[in-house]
């Protein structure tokens, strides 16, 4: 995916004991503040963030609701195998996965407060029904 970068070169910053220059993008219905190090000449990020001079060391959306930023770096071995399940899968949108998923979210959060399930406190309950709510914030926007 190429995304339409806006680099400020003027603007840096030391993440991680590396200089670190400001890009900007748009992105699934957010705008991104991105910290990319040409010191570490890999053009990589997390999430579907890449293609900027260096590794992206620190990246949020404007509104601060979503934030990744790299803790450290260390060299690893790359023999060891990735098994992936077999079977049948069926394709579906994008769309249609954030509209299973908010479903079985609200279902959850549904069953919780419902009283099916019994709590030994309001705290607790409290404590279960917020991270149900904080799954509902998807990186996306659609």
């Amino acid at each position: 995916m190429n995304m339409a970068w806006r680099l400020d070169a003027k603007r840096d910053t030391i993440l991680l004991g590396y200089t670190s220059q400001m890009a900007c993008v748009s992105y699934g219905g957010r705008n991104w503040i991105a910290w990319d190090s040409p010191q570490i000449p890999l053009s990589d990020g997390p999430y579907k963030f890449n293609r900027l001079p260096g590794l992206i060391v620190k990246i949020s959306d404007t509104k601060n609701q979503h934030s990744f930023t790299l803790n450290s770096i260390k060299n690893v071995a790359y023999n060891q195998l990735i098994t992936i399940r077999s079977g049948s899968f069926i394709e579906i949108s994008a769309e249609d996965c954030i509209r299973i998923m908010r479903n079985e979210i609200t279902r959850y959060y549904e069953l919780f407060q419902g009283g099916s399930f019994h709590f030994q406190s309001e705290e607790q309950k409290a404590k279960v029904l917020n991270g149900i709510k904080s799954i509902n914030n998807f990186i996306e926007k659609f």
